[in-house]
């Protein structure tokens, strides 16, 4: 994918809106990697990662978890859209993600799960050039559900900086509309379901 204009790399720690935000860019027409609804991929994982493909990207989007676990060397045509989550919410909804999976946590794990991404936020942002490294913007997982509108706008403001032409309102039309704090259920099940893929 090489049209000249920016890879763009959706950065963040697990359960901080990174999924969201590569489907609010899918909508807005941005060629990204990996599928619908999480777009995550072989590619950007700790075992398939390929520094010099990732300096290679251009004119489309990439979904970066955990980035300070990757070996990246390189980024000449990369801007970073970093997400950022209250850290025990945060925390509480990885730990709803790992009760999914079969790993029922307490509420003591959950607070180590929230120090550690306090504690390591900044080395992560580092490894994708935050700040100063690379062009940046940074959204909240809050302000993106509370105000989709706005975030929608900033973030496709940010993108025309560098060539990049997107619909707000396609990207705002994405977030199904819920309070910010961790809530029972998943929704990623809910999303499924209603593109009929459960």
């Amino acid at each position: 994918m090489a049209n000249g204009l920016p890879c763009i790399i959706v950065a963040g720690m697990g359960r901080c809106g990174t999924s969201l935000t590569m489907q609010m860019l899918e909508a807005a027409g941005v060629p990204c990697i990996g599928g619908w609804p999480d777009f995550e991929t072989d590619a950007s994982s700790i075992e398939g990662f390929d520094p010099s493909w990732f300096a290679g990207l251009s004119g489309c989007a990439i979904k970066l978890i955990d980035p300070a676990n990757l070996p990246i060397t390189d980024m000449p045509n990369h801007i970073v859209v970093w997400l950022d989550r209250d850290p025990t919410q945060q925390a509480k909804s990885q730990a709803k993600l790992l009760k999914v999976l079969g790993l029922n946590i307490g509420r003591s794990a959950t607070r180590t799960l929230a120090a550690d991404l306090r504690n390591t936020r900044e080395k992560h942002r580092a490894r994708v050039g935050v700040p100063g490294g690379c062009p940046a913007t940074t959204l909240r997982f809050e302000n993106m559900i509370t105000d989709p509108a706005f975030a929608a706008e900033r973030l496709s403001a940010f993108l025309a900086s560098y060539g990049w032409a997107t619909d707000p309102e396609a990207m705002a039309a994405q977030v199904k509309p819920r309070p910010a704090t961790c809530l029972p259920g998943f929704l990623e099940a809910d999303l499924l379901e209603s593109r009929g893929m459960a």
